[in-house]
């Protein structure tokens, strides 16, 4: 998996590790996207699982992709240290 942070969405692409295709073309990729949760800076990949993460500074949600499915995680209280 190749995953990419853009200004507006996470570009996804399933890369075949023998395949000879250097460039991926951007037609073959998923795009990921969920409204206000732009910029997307970050990305993290999990591949024991193939969790997928993204954030941005301008949404305290963390977008959550896990094969075909993705959905929003939201905040809804401070975080407290213990």
């Amino acid at each position: 998996m190749l995953a990419v942070a853009c200004q507006s969405c996470v570009l996804v692409w399933t890369i075949e590790p023998t395949s000879l295709a250097t460039r991926p073309s951007t037609s073959c990729a998923q795009m990921l996207s969920v409204s206000g949760h732009c910029p997307v800076i970050n990305v993290a990949w999990c591949p024991l699982n193939g969790i997928l993460v993204s954030a941005s500074p301008t949404d305290s949600a963390i977008m959550v992709c896990y094969g075909e499915f993705y959905f929003v995680v939201r905040r809804t209280g401070l975080l407290k240290e213990q």
